[in-house]
């Protein structure tokens, strides 16, 4: 995927969204990584953002890990 810098910004911008009003709406406060590899949500957007600049969408599913409801964020295939 060929993006633009506007383009690579909106995406992650829009992703970040996403993921806050998922955690808003889930009440969620346990975050995965590909992998279920756990993660803070400072280093959950800096995936989504990381993967935005290399032309890469992103994808979240509510799911139960450990016992936790949790967001898993992964890269859209």
């Amino acid at each position: 995927m060929s993006l633009n810098n506007t383009d690579i910004e909106m995406l992650w911008i829009d992703s970040w969204n996403e993921l806050y009003e998922l955690i808003e709406k889930h009440n969620v406060e346990h975050l995965l990584l590909e992998n279920y590899q756990e993660a803070t949500l400072e280093s959950a957007q800096g995936f989504i953002q990381d993967s935005a600049y290399e032309g890469k969408a992103v994808d979240f599913k509510v799911d139960f890990f450990k016992g936790k409801k949790s967001i898993l964020v992964t890269l859209d295939k």
